[in-house]
């Protein structure tokens, strides 16, 4: 039977002589699919971007892990059977077998650190023993949701080619481009939050801010007697820039231009930079 002949009659020639319909390459591709890309957002988005209430999404990650374990198991192992318990050496064979022995991992990891007893969201210490489990698991699993969907996609491209005879690929080959620009917009909204909330001072920070006297901001800007600090009044907050004018899309110019000024009005419109450091 030829290739094409397989394809026809909805049958392909698997190894010793099996046979694996199509029907089964489509169930085990849509499987995976619902395992790594639904259920893999669904274990991003319940650890790592909806962090309240806490315990409630620990517990969705928890068991949306062990979903995506039970569906790739079973899904892996019933396609090396049915080829006679041998791996074929192809890209997406083998980066599946890597993915199915690495579930196991980031699962083990994901339970011993529930045994460890977090009840609520505190910060990783870096010499305890939880936190070094916590992160090696948090790595292992971004790891293994890029390897996975990787693998999905390569799936899709090896039956679009091998088993449809086709150049066309349909709309699953998207998919890990989709992944990845949900998880990029979700990532850049998470780092803006995260510097809003910085800002949003209450009033038991305010209690511990350093006040600061005109004559004290001067001499600290113009270094007078100690080493010179790259300061900047922003809503009556004073603000170290530090080194960001290397940083800073402007360029450094406008940074040291504006060193020892209220930049409030810039941020706020209706001004311009004026060349001159001693303009306000």
């Amino acid at each position: 039977m030829t290739p094409s002949d397989g394809a026809t009659s909805g049958t392909a020639i698997g190894v010793g002589g099996s046979s694996v319909s199509n029907e089964f390459f489509v169930t085990h591709g849509i499987v995976l699919y619902i395992a790594w890309f639904l259920f893999g957002f669904l274990i991003l988005l319940s650890k790592r971007y909806v962090p309240a209430p806490f315990l409630g999404m620990h517990a969705v990650h928890a068991l949306s892990g062990f979903v995506v374990l039970i569906l790739t198991v079973v899904m892996c192992l019933v396609t090396i059977s049915k080829y006679g318990w041998i791996i074929k050496n192809d890209f997406h064979t083998i980066l599946g077998t890597v993915v199915l022995a690495l579930v196991f991992l980031v699962v083990f990891l994901g339970i011993a650190r529930i045994q460890m007893g977090k009840k609520e969201p505190t910060p990783w210490i870096a010499k305890d023993p939880a936190t070094k489990i916590a992160k090696a698991h948090k790595l292992s699993g971004y790891i293994i949701l890029l390897a996975a969907n990787v693998a999905c996609l390569s799936g899709v491209m090896t039956y679009i080619r091998d088993k449809l005879q086709k150049e066309r690929a349909p709309l699953a080959i998207i998919t890990l481009p989709l992944f990845a620009f949900g998880v990029i917009v979700l990532e850049i909204n998470r780092q803006v939050m995260k510097r809003i909330k910085t800002l949003n001072f209450d009033e038991a920070t305010k209690k511990n801010l350093t006040p600061f006297s005109p004559q004290q901001f001067e001499v600290i800007c113009n270094g007078v007697g100690q080493e010179k600090r790259n300061l900047v009044v922003m809503d009556n907050l004073i603000l170290d820039l530090g080194e960001y004018g290397l940083l800073h899309p402007g360029g450094k110019f406008v940074i040291e231009a504006n060193i020892g000024r209220d930049i409030s009005k810039f941020f706020y419109g209706g001004y311009s930079m004026v060349n001159s450091p001693g303009v306000d």
